[in-house]
């Protein structure tokens, strides 16, 4: 069971999923970025949603990063 509510370490969670079977084919994160990474690539597509510009944390470059703290363009 995964809680939120502040302080969650995302990394750990990916690295947790990933150790699971059957392994994921896509990790799926909603963060607001202040959290640690993996250190490196875990083998799994992960994309990052991050709902505010993270001021302390940076996404790994392996990470597909999503940006909603911009707000979706107006068409």
């Amino acid at each position: 069971e995964y809680t939120g509510g502040g302080g969650t370490n995302m990394g750990k969670i990916i690295e947790e999923v990933v150790a699971d079977k059957p392994r994921p084919d896509i990790i799926f994160v909603a963060t607001d970025g202040e959290t640690p990474w993996p250190a490196s690539n875990v083998g799994v597509p992960v994309v990052a949603c991050l709902t505010q510009d993270p001021q302390y944390y940076k996404v790994p470059p392996w990470i597909k990063r999503v940006d909603m703290w911009k707000g979706v363009p107006s068409t």
